[in-house]
Order: C-alpha cells, then sequence, then structure tokens
C-alpha cells in the first residue's frame, strides 16, 4: 500500500486507508447530515494521532464535508438556512470553550482518556436512545408495515416539548418545523452543540440531528440538510482555530478529503430512497459502532479497534448504496 508521512503528527500510514474511510465517512456524512468527525476523529486517533490533533484535524475535513453535503443538499430545497444561520453561528461561541477545555486537559495530560470517554458515552447513549425509539415506533405499527425498515414513514409530532416550548421572546418561525421557537433556545442549543464539537473534533451532527428533530421538530430530511451546513460553519471555525495552534494536520484532512468529497455525492443522493425512521435507524446503528471502536481503543485493543472503525463504516455505506441502487432499478423498471 502506499504510504505517506503525516508531518506533524509524525506518522506514517497508508493513503488507500485515509482514502477509504474517506469515502465511507462522506457517504455517511451526505446521507446523515453530519461532517463525519464522530468517526474521522476517533479514527485518527486509532491511528496514532495525539487527541488534541486528531480533533483539530478531524474539524478541518469537517469543513469541507458540510460544503460539498451542502451544495447538494440545496438542491433538494431541505436546507432551512434561517435556523441554520442561527445554531450555526452560536456553535462557534462552543467551540471555542471546548478548544480550551482540551488545551487544559493536554496541559496535566487526561485529554485521550477524557475525550475517549465521553465519545464512547454520548456516541452509544444517542445510538441506543435512537434505537429504543426506533422500536417504540415499530411496535405501533402493523407486523406486515413493520417488515421492512426501510420504508417506514416518519410519524408527525413526535418531539419533547420542554425546551422547545419556552416562549421567551424574541420568538423565531420555524416555517420547515412549523411551529415558533425561542430565538434564546436555538442559541443556546448551538452553543451546547458547539461545545461538544470543539472538545471531540466533530462538527456536532451527531448531537445536532437529534436535537432538530425531537426538540425543534423539523422532520428527517431536514434536520439532516440543515445539520450539514451548521457543521459547515462549525467545522471550518474549530479548524482555522486549532491550525493556528499547530493542532491539525493537513496532509491527513486532504486525502480523507479526497475520499469523501466522492462519497458525500452519494450520499445525499441517497437519502432520496430511503424513509425518515429509517435513516434513523441506520444513524443509531452507526453511532453504536463508533462507540464500540472508541471503548476497544481505550482498552488498549488498538488493532480491533481500527478494524471495527473500518469494516463499520464500510459496512454502512455498503447498506446505504445498495437500497439506493435497489430504489434506481425499480425506477428504471417502472419506466
Amino acid at each position: 500500500m502506499p504510504a505517506v508521512l503525516l508531518p506533524i503528527a509524525e506518522v506514517q500510514t497508508s493513503i488507500l486507508i485515509l482514502v477509504a474511510i474517506g469515502f465511507g465517512v462522506g457517504v455517511l456524512a451526505g446521507f446523515f447530515g453530519m461532517g463525519g468527525g464522530w468517526i474521522i476523529t476517533p479514527f485518527l486517533h486509532i491511528l496514532g494521532l495525539p487527541m488534541p490533533l486528531a480533533v483539530g484535524t478531524g474539524l478541518a475535513n469537517i469543513a469541507g464535508q458540510g460544503a460539498l453535503g451542502s451544495v447538494k443538499h440545496r438542491k433538494m430545497g431541505n436546507v432551512d438556512y434561517r435556523l441554520g444561520a442561527i445554531i450555526g453561528l452560536s456553535m462557534i461561541a462552543g467551540v471555542e470553550g471546548g478548544k480550551r477545555v482540551i488545551m487544559a486537559l493536554d496541559s496535566i495530560g487526561v485529554v485521550d482518556s477524557v475525550v475517549r470517554i465521553m465519545y464512547f458515552l454520548l456516541l452509544g447513549g444517542l445510538g441506543i436512545f435512537m434505537l429504543v425509539e426506533y422500536c417504540m415506533e415499530m411496535r405501533r405499527r402493523s407486523p406486515k408495515r413493520g417488515q421492512e425498515a426501510g420504508l417506514i414513514e416518519e410519524p408527525k409530532g413526535q418531539t419533547f416539548s420542554g425546551l422547545a416550548s419556552i416562549r421567551v421572546p424574541p420568538m423565531m418561525e420555524c416555517r420547515s418545523a412549523d411551529r415558533r421557537t425561542s430565538l434564546w433556545t436555538l442559541i443556546g442549543m448551538g452553543v451546547a452543540v458547539g461545545l461538544l464539537a470543539g472538545m471531540m473534533g466533530s462538527g456536532g451532527g451527531f448531537a445536532l440531528i437529534p436535537i432538530l428533530i425531537y426538540v425543534v421538530g423539523v422532520s428527517t430530511y431536514v434536520a439532516v440538510s440543515t445539520s450539514l451546513f451548521c457543521v459547515m460553519i462549525s467545522g471550518g471555525y474549530g479548524a482555522f482555530t486549532y491550525a493556528l495552534g499547530g493542532r491539525a494536520d493537513l496532509v491527513a484532512a486532504i486525502w480523507i478529503l479526497l475520499g469523501s468529497a466522492v462519497g458525500t455525492q452519494f450520499g445525499s443522493s441517497a437519502i432520496r430512497y430511503v424513509k425518515g425512521y429509517g435513516i434513523r435507524l441506520l444513524y443509531s446503528l452507526m453511532l453504536m459502532l463508533a462507540a464500540a471502536s472508541v471503548l476497544m481503543k481505550h482498552l488498549g485493543l488498538g488493532s480491533a479497534a481500527l478494524v471495527t472503525a473500518l469494516a463499520g463504516t464500510l459496512l454502512m455505506c455498503s447498506i446505504i448504496l445498495a437500497r439506493m441502487a435497489r430504489a434506481l432499478l425499480k425506477e428504471r423498471t417502472a419506466t
């Protein structure tokens, strides 16, 4: 395999591995509506990059992926730019705070273990929550319809009204959700997600999508598309600030982005062929696979973690692309 030396990380790795993970993450990023940092950052750490450097490099890649995905989703008309701009700009403050926490943890030598534990708990917890929510919806449906997970329609109004019911002015009309939400609620959510993004080297899409769906009340399609717009903003700022401190390896980010530039186009197109609840099921499974790989790394099982991260990503991509190919084949047969 052709190898490349990552100059800042001083780690030599395979170009094919970087491009392959980039393609896989690109498909998932375009499909699930996130920059993919929640996969890339643990993956780079598994390859040998120190966690602060993996965080900064992940953010650099996210900025490019978010831009590519946003352009593709804009053509489908699913991006809520007003909602995305408010949350995305709010996330910048959180990203800056998260970066400072990372630097403080790095100075006392505990950053790797703390961030790994955060990844495991957040990714695993979100994955389990969304899987349970999906299974509960399945039980409410007839056995006949529940047999095809990818064809399950998305129900309306399944949101948590706590945060969404706050009426502190100014109020904002969320047209994509057909409801009014306090501007302060959106800003608070953006800062909170940005804090996680700055600490974990992700654009925050892994947390932002459930928030947009369950709190704001937008459809899965709008949540996916608007999330990409948000992570483009937060990832771009985070990459810039980490690079200023020498905590981003642009060589690794470029090779990964080459693969993801192609994968994002496939993933963004595939979302048209899987129903909203099918997306949530695949998303929950991917979150739990990523959490498992981080746990393996934390336990010293580096090789197993690498195989799990790479195999899980490519397997999920295969499922998504297979569904898209099957749907396209049906369309051609029908015509």
